[in-house]
């Protein structure tokens, strides 16, 4: 099969669904417990409500930038229930291409797990809201902030929602002021490296699940990990910076874009398509016995 069919994608990615069902739900409800838990325990630790929900905010905003890193690095794992040699073979004899099937797994452990992530934290953020709301009624809680929003006040209670809080972590901001303020094109570039570095990171990990059996994400981020290492490095040692500020008559005027800026978006792209294509190319030379450390063995091509 050369040609590439919509439909038996969606056949593909509907049989991963199917399998995998149960790990989705036990993930669900997994992550629903865990960060219910750690919602109560940081309870503990704070003294006043806008602090805690800020803390529970980073909590949950982390948790989603993080882990759909993990779930890409384990999608050749039994994670997907394509683990053992069985599973394997079911997954590579399903009537499908070989992109068909590399597209549906990629979309099941990216996008599909990504909802399931978020949609678990809003049940745990639900749950913790009730339960607090139930114990001020029968055991006031003290405590209250509050903070100008243009003319109004703003009050949290411990039994708030968290979720604005992330919202407002995950959505860029640019604050301006009489003596500082962006440019157009300087808010676009920073926006679009952005995107394109966590098309990266994300490729990167893809690149790592699809060639490593086991440790996939703790190797991909050590790589990383040195990469940006690396890259501070030259920044600093050749004077160079990204977004650098521009003066004039010993005033600030505003951010300018950097050529260094333009370079990293192209190269967060090539790297990003090779990464993918890398992955892709494994995925096709996928053997049902391989070593325990990698499922692309190298020494035979």
């Amino acid at each position: 099969m050369r040609s590439f069919s919509f439909d038996r994608f969606l056949k593909t990615f509907r049989w991963l669904v199917s399998v995998n069902w149960l790990v989705l739900l036990g993930m669900s409800f997994g992550l629903t417990v865990s960060m219910f838990l750690l919602e109560i325990v940081t309870l503990l630790l704070h003294p006043e409500p806008s602090a805690y929900l800020r803390n529970v905010a980073g909590f949950m905003t982390f948790a989603i930038l993080v882990l759909p890193l993990v779930y890409v690095s384990l999608m050749f794992t039994s994670f997907t229930n394509i683990g053992s040699k069985q599973q394997r073979t079911n997954f590579l004899m399903l009537p499908a291409s070989n992109l068909e099937k590399f597209l549906a797994l990629m979309v099941c452990v990216t996008f599909v797990c990504l909802i399931i992530t978020t949609v678990s934290f809003v049940l745990a953020d639900l749950l913790r809201m009730g339960v607090l709301a139930v114990w001020n009624q029968l055991h006031p809680l003290q405590g209250v902030s509050f903070y100008p929003d243009g003319g109004n006040l703003v009050y949290s209670y411990w039994w708030s929602s968290a979720l604005p809080d992330v919202w407002n972590n995950l959505i860029p901001k640019f604050i301006a002021t009489d003596l500082y303020h962006y440019t157009l094109s300087h808010k676009v570039m920073c926006v679009l490296t952005a995107l394109l570095c966590a098309v990266w990171i994300h490729s990167s990990y893809a690149l790592g699940g699809s060639l490593l059996r086991k440790y996939a994400f703790v190797v991909t981020t050590v790589i990383l990990i040195l990469c940006v290492m690396s890259f501070v490095y030259f920044m600093q040692t050749s004077g160079m910076s990204l977004f650098p500020s521009v003066w004039r008559d010993n005033q600030y005027v505003s951010q300018e874009v950097g050529l260094m800026a333009y370079v990293l978006c192209v190269l967060f792209v090539i790297f990003s398509c090779f990464n993918y294509w890398a992955s892709f190319q494994t995925f096709k030379h996928f053997e049902l016995i391989t070593n325990k450390w990698m499922n692309y063995d190298i020494l035979k091509r």
